[in-house]
């Protein structure tokens, strides 16, 4: 199976942003995103069980924003159609299932008193996909970044977006998508070597094809 890291188009975006304001209560002008992933396993009969892991600035975000009780999935197929007639209009929500706080060494190159918290949630649900020939897209998005980033445009008003496809292939052989591993270090210090292992595993054993884009 191949897997592709690159951005979502913006109709995804456009139309899960106006589902997520629709839908789920509460605000969703959260200052807290840094990271997260989304995957999936066959669970068979076209039955899958849909995990998202979100992680937090526990400190530059917004106080008033913890996690959303509810984490809404957006369902489409490969064209940008959102796939109205799967769950609820087209949207798989995912229980909170708990956070925790990640650990990680903090370098010498930071400063002493800075304040570095990542929090990680995780989001686990089931959902039955009938088999489409065109497959299915499965996408997560949620506003927005931290204030103090300065190589983001606007990031007060700038989201993130999780997104995993599930293949013709893939329904056919009931094959589980790949999951990423652990989270990179928190800091990564100026004109010093830094080192990500940005790899995935794949619980059927398959090849994992990776491409860098802008």
């Amino acid at each position: 199976m191949k897997l592709e890291m690159k951005s979502v188009m913006n109709k995804y975006f456009f139309i899960l942003m106006l589902v997520m304001g629709t839908f789920i209560p509460g605000t969703i002008n959260a200052t807290h995103i840094v990271g997260g992933d989304i995957s999936y396993e066959c669970l068979g009969n076209d039955f899958y069980e849909v995990t998202l892991t979100l992680r937090r600035d526990c400190i530059n975000g917004a106080e008033d924003a913890p996690f959303d009780e509810l984490a809404a999935v957006g369902i489409f197929d490969k064209t940008g159609k959102k796939l109205d007639f799967i769950g609820r209009l087209g949207i798989l929500y995912l229980p909170f299932n708990g956070a925790d706080t990640i650990k990680n060494n903090i370098p010498e190159c930071a400063l002493d008193g800075d304040l570095i918290c990542v929090a990680e949630a995780v989001y686990v649900g089931q959902i039955h996909l009938p088999f489409r020939e065109r497959g299915y897209v499965l996408t997560y998005q949620r506003c927005c970044r931290n204030g103090t980033l300065n190589n983001i445009i606007n990031p007060l008003e700038t989201g993130a977006t999780r997104t995993v496809s599930i293949s013709r292939e893939s329904q056919l052989e009931c094959n589980s998508g790949p999951a990423f591993g652990a989270f990179p270090d928190i800091i990564a210090c100026a004109n010093e070597e830094f080192s990500v292992d940005a790899s995935a595993t794949d619980p059927d054993g398959d090849v994992l094809t990776y491409s860098l884009v802008t």
